[in-house]
């Protein structure tokens, strides 16, 4: 399927604002559970909001392998052609994805759409591209919908210990990333559609001239074939000519001087016999 740079900047623009509120939501809870900790604030915070998932200064590091491990496996697609592969590399992919959304509680699951997206475009059977992106909306809809990698903890325990302005901020990013992507991704599909649907017409073009194109050449060999023939005819003709030519000219010559001196020798035998000899 073809790959042109429109739809390729349509997946940056997805992959890059996702990676950018990944980064900036672990970035936030570690600095949030920084300041809740110098207040010393733990137990309440604790205790109102349940178990933390994973520890902030672990999912720092983890938010940054992850979001750049999906950076650099996207970036990195051009250099796998075989199928084989690029299957190798979307389940490298996918399970990148699964560990970000765990590290971030939960969250940025629109990652999924993105795959989806940069595997659409992918040079692999069509058998092949509706049994893996069922796999991937599935898994889409199952992390999302059953919130599987959520806890009691979310982002709105930690936006309690900002002002108010700040927490309107945070929650309409949380709102406005995953809906952006989605506009993003159906708006990317439409444009893929239209493109594949312009390659078909390309295709059926291209077909159709070629077909012409074989109609004229079958009538040229048709023509050639009949020319073949008038070839060998004519070659035969000239043939025929140049050996009546030569028996005209050297036996015919011939034959005709030795008949004329045969004829002489008749006359001259019985008036001198030695000059018919001679």
């Amino acid at each position: 399927m073809k790959d042109n740079n429109e739809l390729k900047f349509i997946r940056y623009i997805m992959l890059n604002i996702n990676i950018m509120w990944m980064l900036f939501y672990i970035i936030f809870m570690y600095i949030t559970v920084n300041r809740i900790c110098e207040g010393y604030l733990a137990y309440k915070f604790l205790s109102q909001s349940g178990r933390l998932l994973i520890s902030p200064f672990k999912g720092l590091y983890l938010g940054m392998f992850f979001s750049l491990g999906i950076l650099l496996l996207m970036m990195m697609k051009e250099i796998f052609k075989s199928e084989s592969l690029q299957i190798i590399m979307l389940i490298v992919k996918i399970l990148f994805c699964i560990g970000a959304v765990f590290v971030i509680n939960g969250s940025c699951v629109s990652l999924f759409l993105i795959l989806l997206a940069d595997f659409l475009v992918s040079d692999c059977s069509i058998a092949l591209k509706v049994a893996v992106s069922c796999i991937i909306a599935m898994l889409y809809v199952w992390i999302g919908a059953q919130n599987l990698f959520s806890t009691n903890l979310s982002l709105s325990n930690y936006i309690t210990y900002y002002s108010s302005s700040v927490g309107e901020v945070i929650n309409g990013l949380q709102t406005f990333i995953p809906a952006v992507t989605v506009v993003l991704f159906i708006f990317y599909v439409m444009r893929l559609m239209g493109t594949q649907e312009r390659e078909y017409d390309r295709i059926s073009e291209l077909n159709d001239y070629l077909d012409k194109v074989n109609s004229k050449l079958k009538v040229a060999n048709v023509k050639l074939e009949e020319y073949s023939k008038e070839a060998a005819t004519m070659s035969k003709l000239r043939e025929r000519n140049r050996l009546a030519k030569e028996i005209h000219d050297t036996i015919g010559h011939t034959l005709t001087g030795i008949s004329a001196s045969l004829g002489a020798c008749l006359m001259l035998i019985d008036i001198s016999p030695e000059d018919a000899k001679k």
